[in-house]
């Protein structure tokens, strides 16, 4: 699956598509985040990373209606339960 994604994402590279480009590869992320990651707890860092891209894919859809603001300071090392975040993003 991730190849794909990238086959599709180099192809928009070379017809000169970033946004697209850049929108497979959070998708990519989010993907690799949801199937790749096995553990129950993970950094907070790494919930509000894909949260962030999340986020991006979300603007690309409604036109940069949704903004975040993070202020994570040193609580990034925290553990927390993989995708506490999403349902209140969503």
């Amino acid at each position: 699956l991730y190849n794909t994604l990238e086959i599709i994402r180099m192809t928009a590279l070379e017809n000169q598509d970033q946004k697209v480009s850049e929108m497979i590869e959070a998708l990519s992320a989010q993907i690799h985040y949801l199937i790749g990651t096995v553990q129950d707890m993970v950094p907070l860092e790494a919930e509000l990373e894909i949260i962030q891209k999340y986020i991006y894919l979300l603007n690309c859809r409604i036109s940069c209606r949704v903004s975040l603001s993070i202020v994570a300071g040193q609580l990034g090392d925290i553990l927390v339960p993989k995708l506490i975040l999403q349902p209140i993003v969503e």
